[in-house]
């Protein structure tokens, strides 16, 4: 049955996953390593350590399905950590798919104000300024600072 994937959400195991397993050990690993509700309008992705096998299960309200790509040349992109993706978008999914590595583009960049030509970023809530512009002095101060949860500045 084909399904509109725009329904569905894409949820995508980051490191390697042992892709001898079929439905059946997919769909539990889904269930007690992810903790994902495998009958919610999900897709689910794995990838092998070759890093060439990319096999995608999901529940199309009539059973579970297993679609699987092997690619003869080249090899998917793909996140080794839990940070760095776990849900993806449709278009993330299709630039995967065609060798595209999203995962290593440029984060987005949060800042509060300029000042005097130099930006300041946030780190955990808190306004941070560059650490190439502040006296050494201020260096140890402001390190100890974080670590001890207060704010330095």
């Amino acid at each position: 049955m084909f399904v509109d994937l725009n329904e569905y959400r894409i949820f995508l195991r980051p490191g390697t996953t042992d892709l001898r397993k079929a439905i059946n050990g997919l769909s539990l690993f889904i269930q007690n390593e992810m903790n994902h509700d495998l009958f919610a309008k999900s897709l689910f992705l794995f990838c092998n350590r070759q890093r060439k096998l990319l096999k995608i299960v999901y529940w199309d309200n009539t059973g579970f399905c297993l679609w699987q790509k092997r690619l003869e040349e080249n090899r998917y992109p793909w996140p080794e950590t839990d940070e760095d993706a776990k849900e993806i978008s449709m278009d993330e999914l299709k630039m995967l798919l065609t060798g595209i590595d999203f995962f290593k583009a440029h984060k987005k960049l949060s800042y509060s104000r300029v000042n005097s030509g130099e930006k300041v970023p946030h780190f955990n809530g808190l306004k941070v300024p560059l650490l190439g512009k502040i006296k050494q002095d201020q260096r140890s101060l402001f390190s100890t600072g974080l670590s001890s949860g207060m704010n330095p500045l």
